[in-house]
């Protein structure tokens, strides 16, 4: 699994600066139930996105075993 940050485009203005804290501190804002903040960096929301994507995920592979 690669970690955050690798295959991107690094040419991007975006990612000249990956900050692997913020992206930390997104990605644990999600699993403490935080709402997703327009306001912060671009690595905060990428962990954010990241965790939310993988806790939807987890829901719903839950749910399909109850149901079946």
């Amino acid at each position: 699994m690669p970690s955050p940050g690798e295959g991107i485009n690094a040419n991007e203005a975006k990612f000249k600066s990956w900050m692997p804290a913020e992206y930390e501190a997104g990605y644990e804002a999600r699993f403490a139930g935080a709402s997703e903040s327009l306001t912060a960096t671009h690595c905060w929301q990428a962990g954010w996105q990241d965790a939310d994507l993988e806790f939807t995920e987890s829901f719903r592979q839950r749910r399909s075993g109850e149901d079946g």
